[in-house]
């Protein structure tokens, strides 16, 4: 066996330890960076990239915003555990754990839910006199149009709340899609009327399938019209020869820009049908010429006065007979 000299190792030693650290991996080396990375995409549930969302990293709170691509990356991040949450005005936040390894990209994707919305609604009040029963008649018909970038179908619900009240009713879809109504009588609101409504907030929370729910509000109503409006010609059981009415009335005398709405009704064995409606007519107006000859039979018509917002206020009916 070959000895080798002590010195001889000594020296050979002392090569070792001098050698260079060149590896950036090196924890040894003066290009080591402890680091890894994270990068990913989000998308909405029809797999479509969304832009302008706003990632934000935790522990750290560091953020990146999605491009167009839907994607994002955060550099530079230590080995560990992240929390990462994903936000933007009209989405669902949504956050999903990660973890990052020294010197690798992790990769993610986090799925987001589109908020429902209100788009436009009406919330307006009814005046209608009647000879039958005695009193006036007082309601709110209200209708909103709703929408969703996942789709109508993604809409669960329709609420109507009054806080003050501690009320709450669903509305229900009526056409065209997206369309959520209701009308509400008095009899409908416990414990109040709809002059006591006035002045308190009205509030319509949208829900979709998935359980996001999106509040609007406050409503409030605009105007509840207490004139009534008065009918002239024809009335009682007066009859109209040739079945073309001239219809007039009373000029309303309201503090208000209004335009007026005219209704016929045919009564037929205790059937009302409506024949006709026209409106928009101007408020200075006190008269309207049917053109169209009605058939024979017995008939009643009403006029209403309807303010910019859509509140109307309608007179008691005027009953005629067309021979």
């Amino acid at each position: 066996m070959r000895t080798v000299p002590l010195i001889s190792l000594l020296a050979l030693c002392g090569c070792w330890s001098d050698a260079e650290h060149l590896n950036p991996l090196d924890p040894l080396s003066a290009e080591f960076e402890n680091v890894g990375a994270i990068d990913g995409t989000v998308a909405d549930r029809g797999f479509r990239p969304l832009e302008g969302v706003v990632v934000s990293l935790s522990p750290g709170g560091a953020t990146a915003t999605t491009n167009a691509a839907g994607q994002f990356i955060f550099d530079a991040v230590e080995p560990g555990s992240y929390t990462l949450a994903a936000s933007r005005e009209d989405l669902e936040p949504e956050a999903a754990n990660v973890v990052v390894t020294l010197a690798t990209s992790t990769t993610t994707s986090l799925t987001l839910n589109h908020l429902p919305s209100v788009s436009s609604g009406t919330m307006v009040t009814s005046h209608i006199s009647r000879w039958w029963p005695a009193n006036d008649l007082y309601r709110l018909d209200i209708a909103v149009d709703v929408a969703d970038a996942d789709g109508i179908v993604d809409i669960g619900g329709v609420s109507l709340s009054l806080p003050h009240l501690s009320f709450a009713v669903d509305l229900q879809p009526s056409a065209p899609a997206g369309t959520f109504s209701i009308t509400l009588s008095e009899e409908e609101i416990p414990g109040s009327t709809v002059h006591e409504l006035s002045g308190h907030p009205f509030y319509f929370s949208v829900t979709d399938q998935f359980g996001s729910s999106v509040t609007d509000g406050p409503w409030f109503i605009s105007r509840i019209i207490d004139y009534e409006p008065e009918t002239s010609s024809p009335s009682g059981s007066q009859e109209v020869p040739g079945g073309t009415p001239l219809l007039t009335w009373v000029v309303a005398d309201v503090p208000f820009s209004h335009t007026y709405l005219i209704e016929v009704y045919r009564v037929d064995a205790g059937v009302e049908t409506r024949v006709l409606l026209t409106d928009g007519i101007d408020g200075s107006s006190n008269s309207v010429q049917l053109s169209e000859a009605l058939a024979t039979g017995q008939y009643y018509w009403t006029v209403s006065v309807v303010d910019g917002f859509g509140n109307r206020s309608r007179s008691r009916e005027a009953g005629f007979i067309v021979p």
